[in-house]
């Protein structure tokens, strides 16, 4: 569908994008530059350029770049679906990115941990060996550390 709307003039993948999250919320995400940065982070993709990294990386609004983006944000519902998080739209990941995005969130610092192996990963699917590993600590004491994380990034990029 979205290659019939970007023949209409003035439409790109990323407008085309957004009628079509309009029509369908839960299944189609719109090609916004904080989802698409999210979803990037490692920095590959098929049909994307590897210029810049994190939230500072540029956007080519392609129709692949977008493909890509589909593909991912789908690789990732499904994954989180399997986990047992309930129906995750395409919708509430497209919240997720702008939160992070505007909080300046280094993803990367960002892991999670799998209850059910006890191993760690990225929240972005980077590879595994690339996570830092947690210390087995309480809830609390993880939010806490990952609180004090966020600003001291906050501080960073203020100064």
């Amino acid at each position: 569908m979205l290659p019939q709307l970007t023949k209409l003039k003035g439409v790109g993948p990323a407008t085309a994008s957004l009628v079509l999250a309009c029509y369908d919320p839960v299944n189609v995400p719109f090609f916004s530059d904080e989802l698409f940065r999210w979803v990037h982070w490692d920095g590959r993709g098929n049909g994307i350029k590897n210029t810049g990294q994190g939230f500072k990386r540029s956007i080519g609004y392609t129709a692949k770049e977008y493909k890509s983006l589909y593909s991912r944000v789908s690789t990732a519902r499904e994954r989180l679906n399997k986990e047992g998080r309930g129906a995750t739209s395409a919708l509430e990941m497209e919240k997720v990115a702008y939160v992070l995005g505007k909080e300046g969130v280094d993803v990367a610092q960002i892991i999670t941990e799998d209850p059910k192996s006890k191993k760690t990963s990225g929240i972005s699917g980077e590879k595994k060996g690339n996570s830092r590993k947690r210390k087995n600590t309480g809830h609390h004491e993880a939010d806490v550390k990952r609180s004090k994380r966020i600003e001291n990034s906050r501080a960073r990029q203020t100064a």
